[in-house]
């Protein structure tokens, strides 16, 4: 994925990616990896960034990513204070798939520094905690 948005973008893409195949559930990879391409996403969608970099690194009991561009940037304070109204899902999908894997998401970003998203998520994760949690409401399933 990170060779194909090399290839074709106008970006200087730099990587550093530890091997964590199989400290993770399938379900939790394709979480994973998810992540990882909606970060790039966003970085050849709305960074108009020159560089950019992706790290996945492995710690004792973690992962951590980073997805880093010296692009655009936003601001992030007004992004986290009603992510609802944004354009578009992406961070807002990013921060719900990092909470489902129990994991901690962050956006550190301002207009004209770039954005810099960093996401840790523990190796310890059982693969029936990655269901989401439903809970029960009174609305049928026409909403009446």
């Amino acid at each position: 994925m990170i060779n194909k948005m090399a290839q074709s973008s106008a970006s200087q893409i730099d990587w550093d990616i530890d091997e964590v195949g199989g400290l993770f559930s399938k379900e939790a990879e394709i979480n994973i990896f998810r992540l990882v391409q909606e970060g790039l996403n966003n970085i050849a969608k709305h960074a108009a960034a020159t560089a950019a970099t992706i790290q996945i690194q492995k710690r004792d009991t973690k992962i951590e990513i980073l997805v880093a561009d010296n692009g655009k940037g936003f601001d992030a304070d007004l992004y986290s204070a009603s992510p609802a109204t944004q354009k578009g899902f992406g961070l807002s999908g990013m921060a719900e798939r990092t909470r489902i894997l129990h994991g901690a998401f962050s956006i550190d970003s301002a207009p004209g520094k770039g954005t810099r998203l960093r996401i840790s998520i523990p190796t310890c994760i059982e693969p029936e905690k990655l269901k989401p949690q439903r809970g029960s409401s009174n609305r049928n399933q026409r909403g009446t």
